[in-house]
């Protein structure tokens, strides 16, 4: 499955080119910019489609979302799309790296939403989702859960998965895995394929021990939520309990303490000669919400405020800017402040579209 067909991209070679050039390839800013972007876009698209699916609790949309949004998943994704096949090193010498495929795909993903726009994108990475999951792509603590099944059953720790080498060159060896489990007086055995290291046995070893144990085939998605794993049954009359999901309690957001900052200058490097679009990128790709605070000051078409409120759970940071008259709010949550600034400064990048709009409105522009 060709990316350029996948995504609908072969109507615009300029930016397709561009979204299949990492650094190793000779790519830039322009390629981390789209990445960046790209990453944001698939979160927002699964967070979205969990919530259509009705699943609410955030603490399962976020394990959900991290089994796919990871290097590991999305290198198989790229391979499924074949996108080794078009990354090209300028150095002959130097391999493609799982990282260059990771960004790669998240680029593609920003370059499907710039020509074909968000609903196509988004309909195009829950069927990338529906593919891991189907292909166990999906980076799925198989062998934790079947420990804890294990555990549940017997009170005792599960044996050990040793996977042993069969082949291979020393810089690219084969492995495989057999293992055996005993439960209830019968022994259960499976065999892993062949893999060039020992963690991808150990996965397919506990995703098809799970499956033997419960005597059906399971879609690596049906075991997503499950904990414990004894009766996977459900009941057909079942009493729900409505709850809330956060504590009653009012969230006031304050402004910074306007005081302690009466004083505060920012210094601003001039007479660089670097374009303002590429300035833009490389601080976005550091410091989304810094690169924003910064962009207030140079241009005069661009200002912004934030409000902050802290919860039991993490931060919240809610950011206004301002893009040449045009008003943009967005509200960002992180463990801490920090992480809550990067999350509504990557939010505001993509709502605002601030590269557009700075190639748009000073394209010629230097620092």
């Amino acid at each position: 499955m060709l990316a350029e067909k996948f995504f609908n991209l072969d109507i615009n070679n300029d930016l397709f080119q561009l979204a299949i050039k990492p650094p190793s390839c000779g790519g830039g800013l322009e390629f981390k910019g789209l990445a960046l972007l790209g990453d944001k876009f698939l979160d927002t698209s699964l967070i979205t489609y969990f919530n259509e699916i009705r699943i609410t609790d955030s603490g399962i949309i976020t394990q959900k979302k991290q089994e796919f949004h990871n290097e590991r998943t999305l290198v198989k994704i790229g391979q499924y799309l074949e996108i080794p096949s078009y990354l090209h090193p300028i150095d002959n010498n130097q391999n493609i790296t799982d990282k260059d495929i990771k960004e790669t795909v998240e680029s593609l993903i920003e370059v499907s939403r710039k020509i074909n726009g968000d609903d196509f994108t988004s309909k195009k990475i829950i069927n990338l989702y529906e593919i891991a999951t189907e292909r166990n792509f999906l980076d799925v603590n198989w062998i934790g859960k079947l420990s804890e099944y294990y555990q549940g059953k017997t009170g005792e720790i599960m044996p050990d998965i040793n996977p042993k080498r069969v082949g291979g060159e020393d810089h690219l060896p084969i492995y495989e895995a057999k293992y055996e489990l005993m439960l209830d007086y019968w022994t259960y055995s499976v065999s892993s394929g062949l893999h060039n290291n020992k963690m991808d046995c150990k996965r397919e070893i506990a995703w098809k021990m799970l499956n033997e144990l419960h005597g059906i085939s399971i879609n690596p998605g049906q075991l997503n939520n499950i904990t414990g794993l004894n009766n996977i049954s459900i009941p057909k009359n079942i009493k729900k309990i409505i709850k809330t999901s956060l504590k009653e309690t009012e969230i006031v957001f304050s402004r910074p303490n306007t005081e302690s900052h009466s004083n505060s200058q920012i210094y601003l490097s001039e007479e660089t000669g670097e374009k303002l679009s590429d300035w833009v990128m490389r601080k976005a790709s550091k410091n989304p919400f810094g690169m924003l605070l910064l962009l207030s000051a140079r241009l005069s078409d661009v200002s912004g405020a934030s409000w902050s409120a802290s919860l039991d759970e993490g931060e919240l940071t809610l950011l206004n800017l301002s893009l040449g008259g045009k008003m943009f709010f967005e509200i960002g949550f992180g463990r801490s402040k920090s992480k809550s600034k990067k999350n509504v400064g990557l939010q505001m990048i993509m709502q605002a579209d601030i590269f557009e709009w700075i190639e748009k409105n000073h394209p010629n522009e230097t620092i």
